[in-house]
C-alpha cells in the first residue's frame, strides 16, 4: 500500500523525527525512575528506601532549630531537647573549672594561681559561666571564646561569640585543621565585624570532621527527629486518652417513633450524665459506648523506642528522661550513670584544654596590654567529674520491670 505523497512528506520532516525520539527517550527516563511500590525501593539507584528527607539537612538549620527548642519556641521537642542539654551540660563540666600549678612547671607559680583566680572571679568562671559555655557547645557543637582589655579595671575579660547571631567563619591552613589562625565574621556594621588573630581568642569543636572547620553538629543535631517525633507521639497518646475520658451515651431504640419520643423526654428533663435515668419501652437499652482500640499499645512502644534512641546517642540514661520502667533493675540504673559519664568524656577534655588555652593565652594579654610579668606555662585546668555517690546513692527504691506493658492506655504499670 503506497503512502500519500503529503503524508509521506510529514513522516520524513526532520521536526517530527526528533519529537519521536525526544518520546522514546522520555518514556525511557519514566521507566529507569519507577518505585517498586511492594518494598517501596527505587528500582534503579542504590538507595534502599525512599523516605521522608530530614527538614535539618544542613548545620545552619540544626543548630537554628535547636537553639529554638531549647528557647521553647519551636513546634515540636522542646522540653525533651532542654532535659538532654541540661544534663550533658552538667555533665560535660562535672563539678566546675580550677585552675592548678602545671606538672611540669618547676617554681611555686604562686602569682599566676592567685592571678588566674582572680581572672575566674571578674568573668565569673568560678560560678556559672562554664555551665553557660558548655550549653552553647551542645546547641552549636563548638565554642568561640574572646578576649578584651579593660584599662580602667586592668582586668582581662572573656566574651562568648555565639554562631547564631554572629555567623563567624575559622581560618586554618590547608595542611593543618587545628591551627586555628582567625576567626571573622562580616557584620552589617563596624561595631559587629571582627578578624580576630590567634592570640586574641579560643576556639574548640565538639562536633564534625577535621576538615570541615565551620561544620560542628553536636550530639543533639543526630537525633532532632527522634525527639520532635516523640513529642508527637506523646500528643497522640493523650488525644487517645481523652477519647477514652469521654465516653458517649447511646440509648437503642426498637425503631424510629420510640427514639423520637425517647429523645424529647431526655430533651424535656434537661438530663446530664452522672443523673438517675430510668428508661421505659420494648427492647430499650441504655450503653456508654467508648473508643475499644489498641492503637495506644503502638503509641507506647514508639515513645520508648525514641526514648532508647535518644538515649543511646546522647548517652542520657533513659530514667532521666522520664521512663525507669525500661530500667530491670537497679544495677543498671547505676551502669547507665557511668554511660552518661562515658559519653561526656570527650566534652570533658575538649573543655580542659580550651581552659588551659584560655588561662594561659589571658596571661599573656596581660602581660602585653597590662604590665604584668607572669609565666603562662605556670597554669593547668582541671574539671572534675561529677560526684556519681550521691546520685546513685539516690537509687534505693524499686525499678519496675520493663517487660511488665500494662493493658491502661495511659501506659501506667
Amino acid at each position: 500500500m503506497s503512502i500519500p505523497s503529503l503524508i509521506a512528506k510529514y513522516f520524513k520532516d526532520p521536526q517530527h523525527d526528533a519529537l519521536v525520539e525526544q518520546n522514546r527517550l522520555l518514556k525511557r527516563i519514566a521507566i529507569q525512575a519507577s518505585t517498586d511500590i511492594t518494598t517501596n525501593t527505587d528500582s534503579t539507584v542504590d538507595r534502599s528506601y525512599v523516605g521522608t528527607p530530614s527538614q535539618f539537612s544542613t548545620y545552619s538549620k540544626q543548630v537554628t532549630e535547636v537553639g529554638r527548642m531549647y528557647d521553647n519556641i519551636a513546634d515540636w521537642g522542646c522540653m525533651i531537647a532542654k532535659n538532654v542539654i541540661d544534663m550533658r551540660t552538667a555533665f560535660s563540666v562535672g563539678k566546675g573549672i580550677r585552675v592548678i600549678k602545671h606538672k611540669n612547671f618547676k617554681g611555686d607559680a604562686i602569682k599566676e594561681l592567685d592571678w588566674v583566680k582572680a581572672f575566674m572571679r571578674v568573668n565569673n568562671l568560678d560560678e556559672e559561666m562554664p555551665q553557660e559555655y558548655a550549653k552553647e557547645a551542645e546547641i552549636e557543637g563548638k565554642v568561640l571564646l574572646r578576649f578584651l582589655v579593660d584599662p580602667t579595671t586592668s582586668t582581662v575579660r572573656v566574651v562568648h561569640v555565639p554562631w547564631r547571631k554572629f555567623n563567624y567563619s575559622i581560618i586554618t591552613p590547608d595542611y593543618d585543621f587545628f591551627d586555628y589562625m582567625q576567626a571573622k565574621y562580616d557584620g552589617s556594621g563596624g561595631d559587629t565585624s571582627f578578624d580576630l588573630t590567634a592570640p586574641f581568642f579560643v576556639y574548640k569543636r565538639f562536633g564534625g570532621v577535621a576538615d570541615a572547620v565551620n561544620k560542628t553538629p553536636s550530639k543533639i543535631a543526630f537525633v532532632m527527629r527522634e525527639m520532635r517525633d516523640l513529642d508527637k507521639a506523646l500528643w497522640d497518646w493523650r488525644k487517645i486518652n481523652r477519647l477514652f475520658a469521654a465516653p458517649t451515651p447511646v440509648i437503642t431504640c426498637p425503631d424510629k417513633q420510640t427514639a423520637k419520643d425517647m429523645q424529647a423526654q431526655i430533651d424535656g428533663g434537661n438530663w446530664r450524665i452522672g443523673e438517675l435515668l430510668v428508661i421505659g419501652g420494648e427492647a430499650v437499652r441504655f450503653e456508654l459506648v467508648g473508643w475499644k482500640g489498641d492503637g495506644f499499645t503502638t503509641l507506647k512502644a514508639e515513645t520508648e523506642g525514641y526514648v532508647k534512641t535518644i538515649s543511646g546517642t546522647t548517652g542520657i540514661p533513659v530514667h532521666f528522661l522520664g521512663y525507669p520502667e525500661l530500667l530491670s533493675n537497679r544495677d543498671t540504673a547505676e551502669n547507665l550513670i557511668e554511660l552518661i559519664v562515658l559519653s561526656t568524656l570527650k566534652e570533658r577534655n575538649t573543655w580542659k584544654g580550651a581552659y588551659e588555652e584560655l588561662f594561659q593565652k589571658a596571661i599573656m594579654i596581660s602581660n602585653t596590654f597590662l604590665g604584668t610579668t607572669l609565666n603562662p606555662e605556670a597554669v593547668d585546668a582541671v574539671i572534675d567529674k561529677p560526684d556519681l555517690t550521691t546520685v546513685t546513692g539516690a537509687n534505693n527504691a524499686s525499678v519496675p520491670k520493663s517487660n511488665n506493658t500494662g493493658n491502661e492506655p495511659s501506659g501506667t504499670e
